[in-house]
């Protein structure tokens, strides 16, 4: 029997292993290819006259999705095919376009004959925006009356911020008879879905007994989710509870914790509160320099936080009062690019 080559069979082992590396497909690329065959398919439908597609490619482009090339004016003229359909969804995106200005130079009378097309046609959403427009008067004559017919449509849809302006029309006897329990229901519903003014209503309501039965606890758990969301009265309210002990254990530092978070988003109360807490050393060590810093940033809107800050300002040194002012410009400062940082981006 002839001898194998060992050389010649390592050699075939090698081209083997090799060609199957190279045959590897490349995840990018293949999934690259599988958005260009369904961007393709969308167009191919869309230009057929499918009204499904051509809202799905004009939010392709509106998002720059499935690899189309992000252009709203793009983007409008596919969701203008749709709606001339009758595609609520492109009838309401429509309207936001003309409303934000996206593709379309913004057109107050456009975008609310959307809305209001898209609201007639059903759209929740669409109708919660067509309230807004009548109840402020934008691109229509204003009517409040009407206005709150939508909201409460919208409402009955689901759109949480309809269900809050319909507790606050209740709650204020807004063109509605004035009933709390109503109120209280409506901001539950939008409190539900994380709409943080209605979590801070259902706390008050809890609070108060305003529409419900009065209890501290689930006036504190509502307020805390309202904190979460950045609701400054809410933060402020929990300070005042834990500093206080009431319906809470008394905790000078989550009291300071929370005026802190309230102070941050500039509200004077707080910011005097949390003065007041390193004027006196209550849950912080005394620290009148920063003392001065709150009181100094909160005078402009409390009264009492501008005679603190001007009695403190006779009894520290110069150097001091100097401390405290540079301080209260590195807080403002701080105040507005965090103010700045979370400002929501442009849908």
């Amino acid at each position: 029997m002839p001898r194998r080559n060992p050389c010649k069979h390592l050699a075939v082992v090698l081209a083997l292993g090799l060609a199957g590396v190279a045959c590897k497909p490349d995840p990018v690329a293949t999934a690259a290819k599988a958005q260009a065959r369904m961007l393709e398919t969308l167009r191919t439908k869309a230009l057929a006259g499918d009204a499904t597609s051509q809202y799905t490619l004009a939010l392709a482009h509106r998002m720059g999705q499935f690899g189309a090339d992000r252009d709203d004016a793009t983007a409008v003229s596919w969701f203008r095919r749709a709606a001339d359909q009758n595609h609520t969804g492109a009838q309401y995106s429509l309207g936001l376009c003309y409303d934000l200005g996206r593709g379309v130079a913004a057109n107050a009378t456009e975008s609310a004959w959307w809305y209001h097309t898209a609201a007639t046609n059903g759209h929740a959403q669409a109708q919660y925006n067509w309230a807004v427009n009548l109840f402020n008067g934008l691109g229509v004559p204003k009517d409040e009356a009407q206005a709150q017919r939508w909201f409460l449509k919208a409402a009955e849809g689901g759109v949480a911020a309809a269900q809050f302006n319909v507790g606050v029309s209740f709650a204020m006897g807004r063109g509605v008879s004035q009933d709390d329990t109503e109120a209280a229901r409506w901001f539950k519903k939008a409190a539900e879905q994380n709409h943080a003014a209605a979590q801070y209503s259902m706390g008050v309501a809890f609070a108060n007994g305003r529409g419900v039965d009065r209890d501290d606890a689930q006036a504190i758990h509502w307020y805390r989710k309202a904190a979460d969301n950045q609701v400054a009265q809410a933060q402020f309210n929990l300070g005042v509870r834990y500093d206080r002990g009431d319906g809470v254990g008394a905790d000078p530092a989550l009291s300071v914790y929370w005026y802190r978070k309230a102070a941050e988003q500039s509200l004077a109360t707080a910011q005097y509160n949390l003065g007041m807490c390193y004027d006196t050393g209550h849950g912080v060590p005394v620290d009148r320099v920063e003392a001065l810093a709150w009181f100094t940033l909160a005078g402009a809107d409390d009264p009492d936080a501008a005679r603190r800050r001007d009695e403190l300002e006779r009894v520290l040194t110069g150097e001091e009062v100097e401390s405290g002012r540079a301080r209260s410009r590195v807080l403002a400062a701080l105040i507005q690019a965090r103010r700045r940082a979370q400002q929501p981006p442009r849908p």
